[in-house]
This record gives C-alpha cells, structure tokens and sequence, in this order.
C-alpha cells in the first residue's frame, strides 16, 4: 500500500467537459461516518474557456501527433495554473487533485481514450499530487471506459431511484439486482449548443428558443431509429458518434428554423429519457437531475411530462460540479486502492482502480 488510508480527506476535482462550457473545479470535503462516504462541496467555480482554447480544442481531433502532444503539455499547465489560481483564491489546502482531462479521442470500439490536460503538468504548476487517466484501466479490459461517475452515484446518491447527468451527453446510473447499471442516453448539451451557435448564441438560455419551436416529425423519426437507441446496455457515446452519425441526419434539416431544431432536440432527448426509466424501481427519492442541461427550464419540463418516475432537480453546486466532485471522489478511491470503476456499468471483464498518479 503507498498510500495510508484514513477516514478524511479534502481534494480538488477538475472537469473538462465536451460541451466547451469551461473548466470546472470542485474542492471538497469527504468523510466517512459509519462505513459510509459522505461529501461537501467548499468552493466550486466555472472557469470559461478562453476562445482560443475553444477554439484548440474545438479543432483538436485533426490536430497532428506533434500538435497534440503540444496541446496536453500546454492544456496541463493550464489546469494546474488555474488550480493554484482557485486554491489560494479561496484559501483552501487540499491532499490531492484528481482531474478527468478534456476528452479529445473516445472510442471504446477500437480500445482507445485520450483526454488531453497532463497530470504531471499539474503537479508541477501546484505542488501536489494529482490523479488523472481514468479511463484507460477499463477499456483495457474490455470496458467502455464510461460511464465512471456511477460508482459516485452507488456510494454518494444511493437514495435515489436512478441519477440522471446532462452533460454533453446525458447518461443515467442506476442499481439493478445489486448492481450498478449505467449507460449513456443520446447527446445533449453538444447537440443543443451547436444548433444554437448557428445564430451566434453559445446556448438556448432557459430553453426560450426550443419552448416557441414545433417539432420536426421526419427529423426526430430518423434521429430516434440510430442503431446506437436500440442496443442494450453497456454502451457510450463519444464525439466520435456524434459526427459520424447525428450530425449528418441533423444538417439535412439545416433548412429549417432553429427554434424547430432546438424543440425537436429537445423532444428527443425527453423520449429517449422517459424510455430509460422503463428498467428502473422506485427507491427512497426519485431520479435525481444535474448536469448544465438540468439549468434547461423547457427540456426539464418535457422530461417531467414524460417521466415515469419523479424527478428531482439537484442542488445548485450538484447540478454544475457533481461530475468534478465524483472524480475527486474516483481520486480518493485510487489513492485507497479501491475500485472506483464498475465492470457493471461499463461491461468490463472487471471492476478496477482506474487513474495514474503523478507526485510532485
């Protein structure tokens, strides 16, 4: 064991996600009370991507090997800076950092992940150690390599009937037969911002737009018959999927008013949604929401609409830095060396440790 465990620590989660909304950090505390992990998040803060690292990491997939490797020695000085920056901001002292990266390359058909941000770049620029590299433990033993919040939601959130994240993509997470069950849905975020970026607006506030639009028959029809919305369970999206099979159904209607494209987006992810549900029991509380789509007043009204089970709308901190607190809470499971990934979720021969860390 190179670590000692103990029943507390406090540690700084970073988030990168492919929505390019900003990084995420997340300082919080954790502490175990009669064999249970329980959490508090101290400070949380969005911090907006510079447009030009939106618009690096926005064209990263073509980037050449020498441009990439670049990119993440740079992206990683980067994180660590604004970790320094948001630590003494707040005058808070952590044990460890834990970062998810940016995910750049996601295809767990070919066995490959790559989320850009170097962790040892980041224990350079803060003086501690950082745990990052999440995914690539699991797909090389035949996982996924997502969905990894789950085991947050297995040992942070296990009130709830199900817990539902919408991110860039939405995914869900929920226990069955003693086991933790987790997917992702459809796209999201990344498919709503990028309709809205059409008109100049980094995204539809509130849903304004989506709530006066009408639904496009053909266009939903098509996007609800993808191969991807039939398959069972594991399975993930990446920004991979997204450009190679939705977005070409998507710009066939570019003729279309955006309004029209947003309400129908919407209208999808509510059906896909309300489907997932089928498969899931009633527990304690019902279906807990975060993620930035949960801030989507008319999306969250046509998921409730549909909904089999009830839903509940996250706290506000939950709702914008859960993702960022759960890898700090992956970080924390590393450094106990316990599995923190669940071969249940993502179809893995096993469950495992995922993560590298970097001393610094």
């Amino acid at each position: 064991m190179f670590y000692n465990p103990k029943n507390h620590y406090r540690a700084l989660g970073i988030m990168s996600g492919t929505s390019l909304d900003g990084v995420d950090l997340a300082a919080c505390n954790f502490y175990s009370q009669d064999g249970n992990w329980n959490f508090e998040i101290l400070q949380a803060e969005t911090i907006p991507y510079p447009s030009f690292w939106v618009d690096r990491l926005s064209k990263a997939m073509e980037a050449s090997a020498a441009e990439l490797a670049s990119l993440n020695m740079e992206l990683g000085k980067y994180f660590g800076n604004l970790a320094v920056e948001f630590l003494n901001l707040h005058q808070i002292e952590v044990d460890y950092i834990a970062s998810h990266g940016h995910t750049i390359f996601h295809d767990a058909t070919k066995g490959y992940t790559f989320q850009a941000g170097n962790g040892a770049a980041i224990a350079a620029a803060t003086h501690l150690p950082v745990i990052c590299d999440f995914r690539t433990a699991d797909l090389v033993r035949g996982g996924q390599g997502a969905p990894l919040v789950p085991i947050g939601d297995e040992l942070l959130f296990h009130p709830y009937s199900a817990c539902i994240n919408l991110g860039g993509f939405a995914n869900i997470s929920y226990n069955k037969d003693g086991k933790r069950i987790a997917f992702d849905l459809c796209p999201t975020n990344i498919a709503l911002n990028y309709i809205a970026r059409k008109i100049d607006l980094p995204f539809d506030n509130d849903g304004e737009l989506a709530s006066s639009g009408r639904i496009i028959q053909p266009l939903l029809f098509e996007l609800l018959h993808l191969d991807y919305f039939s398959k069972n369970p594991p399975k993930s999206l990446g920004k991979e999927w997204f450009l190679q099979f939705f977005l070409p159904i998507l710009n066939k209607y570019e003729g279309e008013q955006i309004k029209d494209l947003l309400r129908t987006i919407c209208e999808l992810i509510a059906i896909v949604i309300m489907r997932s549900l089928f498969d899931v029991q009633m527990k304690e509380k019902g279906v807990l929401f975060s993620g930035g789509g949960a801030h989507h007043r008319f999306l969250i009204k046509r998921i409730s609409e549909l909904a089999t089970l009830p839903i509940v709308i996250a706290d506000p901190l939950i709702i914008d830095f859960k993702e960022a607190m759960v890898f700090a809470f992956l970080g924390l499971l590393f450094l106990e060396q316990k599995p923190n990934i669940l071969s249940s979720a993502t179809g893995a021969q096993t469950d495992s440790i995922g993560g590298c860390l970097y001393l610094p």
